[in-house]
C-alpha cells in the first residue's frame, strides 16, 4: 500500500500508492495506529522499555517481527547514543498529523 524508503539520516519516508488516497478505511486504520503510537510515547520510560519485545496475544510471525523490530531499534538507539531518551522526548520529534493522515501522496 506504500513504498517505504530508509533515508541517509536513518529516518523513513513513506509514499502511499494512489489507490490508498480514496480508501477511507485504510486511512482511518493508519491514523488510529499513528495516534496509538503517539499515545504510547506519553511516558517517562525509554523507547526500548515500551517496545513490544513479546506480546503473547500476537500470532507467531507477528511476535517474531515485533521482536526483530524491537531488537533492531534497541541496537540503533544504543549506537546513536539515544537509548536514554524518554518516550515524551521522542514524541516531540514526531510530526503533527491531523485527520488527513496520508490522505494525499505528496
Amino acid at each position: 500500500m506504500a513504498t517505504c524508503v530508509l533515508q541517509r539520516d536513518m529516518t523513513w519516508t513513506i509514499q502511499p500508492v494512489e489507490r490508498l488516497v480514496g480508501n477511507a478505511p485504510a486511512i482511518e486504520a493508519i491514523r488510529r495506529f499513528y495516534c496509538g503510537f503517539v499515545e504510547m510515547l506519553d511516558t517517562d520510560l525509554t523507547l526500548e522499555e515500551i517496545l513490544p519485545f513479546h506480546r503473547s496475544k500476537l500470532s507467531y510471525y507477528q511476535r517474531l517481527y515485533a521482536s526483530a523490530l524491537s531488537r533492531s531499534v534497541s541496537v540503533a538507539l544504543a549506537r546513536g547514543d539515544q537509548a536514554a531518551k524518554s518516550g515524551r522526548q521522542w514524541s516531540l520529534q514526531l510530526p503533527y498529523l491531523n485527520h488527513a493522515l496520508l490522505a494525499h501522496s505528496g
